[in-house]
């Protein structure tokens, strides 16, 4: 069966407890496979997926979310973030949360993981599918449009294996290397939790029903 948009009316109280349970699973497992542990965390959890799309300035109804989406034949994302209004999307690839996810450390100068590259070329490859089937039929039964506003995120490793150079080394990465002239956010699994419970704080309280004013 295709894999497509499931449209969601978005529930900030749900999301942040599926958050909460993303804290849970990073603190009792240092190491997680994309496989075994990530995917299906994150397709059990449809709100915490749709807020994925928090990197996405224009993304702000959180209402729209695909897991394992395919792109024109060719390619499958892992999860796809996006707000209906605004055809506004972020593209998110999974890797593995291991201590040489993002750098191997076998000299001075740590080398770019294989891991980090081939989620990093993953998303060069679906950006170049998006461009080369941009204004086509089938590009707008897909995404409503035929042109989308789109930013890339890549999830991979974790914080606590990153020295200070290393880390600004992927800050720097994230700020200044562009697809196509698109963004990559380049995260651990820490950051992307820490990021998502710092945001979902700005939103306002939820009033309960029974504390409306009556009349």
């Amino acid at each position: 069966m295709t894999k497509e948009f499931e449209k969601i009316s978005f529930d900030a109280a749900q999301c942040r407890a599926e958050a909460q349970e993303l804290r849970v699973l990073l603190a009792g497992n240092p190491v997680l496979e994309e496989r075994k542990d990530i995917l299906p965390f994150f397709k059990q959890r449809k709100h915490l997926s749709a807020f994925l799309g928090l990197y996405h300035p224009e993304i702000v109804r959180y209402d729209l979310v695909a897991h394992e989406l395919p792109l024109f034949g060719d390619f499958v994302c892992d999860l796809v973030a996006g707000d209906s209004k605004n055809k506004a999307y972020t593209f998110i690839e999974f890797e593995d949360a291991t201590i040489d996810s993002i750098f191997i450390k076998k000299k001075a100068t740590p080398d770019w993981s294989p891991r980090f590259e081939r989620g990093f070329s993953q998303l060069v490859d679906w950006f170049f599918k998006l461009h080369d089937q941009s204004n086509t039929v089938e590009f707008e039964e897909k995404f409503g449009s035929r042109t989308i506003r789109h930013i890339g995120l890549l999830v991979v490793g974790r914080t606590e294996t990153l020295s200070k150079r290393e880390y600004e080394r992927l800050r720097w990465r994230q700020e200044h290397v562009l697809i196509n002239s698109k963004q990559i956010h380049c995260k651990t699994f820490d950051q992307l939790c820490d990021d998502i419970l710092d945001r979902l704080d700005k939103f306002p309280p939820m009033t309960k029903a029974e504390d409306k004013p009556r009349g």
